[in-house]
């Protein structure tokens, strides 16, 4: 059975239950043998690697969100039982949010498959990276949960879902959602009766576009739908390029800000059945060379 590093969390925490033992309580995740996953002394969820000789060496780094790390650390833990000590780079996650806690182990789990050298240089640049996602919770939101729940949605339904991440847009601003060759695609959805959305006009009469297409769909709140962070994980699973990875991760919590831990969840049933594909030239709009100014 394969053991994900989530599922070797668990299985520490398991084991930690009723024990006065005081150091580390780790468990050992699945083809990575020289990482540990388990709880801290101070009861944080952490991922330990092991220290290698004649690494480089890197300072701390301080200052961090939502989590800590320490490089070259002796460690006590408990594996099934037996006592061991070992020097490791030990990254905790010191935040309470159980979906950021997931999060954290999935970031770490899909970076070591990609980055087989464990170097703590990298491992440093990769805990920086992550801090930096987390600091997008203090910030307001910039897109809401509704529309950046339809976009992801359209990447995790496309046939290639690797092209479509790579096609999303890379800020907030942008015109589309998505620029393919001469195309445009803006993602709408609605939340009522009716099929209602509003445009800016450049969304819709577009020079630097051959072809304008509207992706609209319906997005209803139901207590068995998916959160943001299920749609990404199903993502995770269709995209094969890393880099795309990081890119929707990146987007992911810069747009949702604060509201990146809601738990408010999304219909993909109604979302699936009520997708339409409209032409923006089909769609009545102003033509912004007679339209007045202000």
């Amino acid at each position: 059975m394969s053991i994900s590093f989530k599922d070797a969390y668990l299985l520490a925490l398991s084991n930690k239950h009723n024990s006065s033992f005081e150091g580390f309580f780790t468990e050992k995740p699945s083809n990575h043998e020289d990482i540990k996953i388990g709880i801290s002394p101070d009861g944080f969820p952490s991922v330990l690697i092991k220290a290698k000789a004649g690494d480089e060496k890197v300072e701390d780094v301080d200052q961090l969100n939502g989590l800590e790390a320490k490089f070259e650390v002796e460690c006590y833990e408990e594996t099934n039982n037996e006592k061991f000590e070992s020097v490791y780079t030990v990254i905790s996650f010191i935040e309470e949010e159980e979906v950021l806690r997931d999060f954290f182990f999935s970031f770490f789990e899909d970076l070591f498959k990609e980055e087989k050298n464990k170097a703590s240089k990298k491992i440093r640049t990769a805990i920086v990276n992550l801090s930096k996602l987390f600091s997008h919770r203090k910030k307001a939101h910039r897109k809401t949960l509704m529309g950046l729940w339809s976009e992801l949605v359209v990447i995790l339904l496309a046939e290639d879902s690797d092209l479509w991440a790579h096609k999303w847009h890379s800020q907030n601003r942008s015109t589309f959602d998505f620029e393919f060759d001469n195309t445009g695609i803006d993602v709408k959805s609605f939340g009522g009766h009716h099929r209602e959305h509003k445009f800016q006009i450049e969304q819709l009469v577009n020079e630097a576009t051959n072809q304008i297409l509207i992706l609209s769909m319906c997005v209803k709140e139901s207590d068995r739908g998916m959160t943001v962070f299920d749609v990404l994980n199903k993502i995770n699973l269709e995209i094969e390029n890393y880099s795309n990875k990081q890119k929707i991760e990146k987007l992911l919590f810069s747009l949702a800000g604060k509201n990146i831990t809601s738990s408010t969840r999304f219909d993909l049933d109604i979302a699936k059945k009520t997708l339409l594909i409209l032409r923006g030239d089909d769609i009545p709009s102003l033509n912004p060379k007679n339209s007045p100014l202000g």
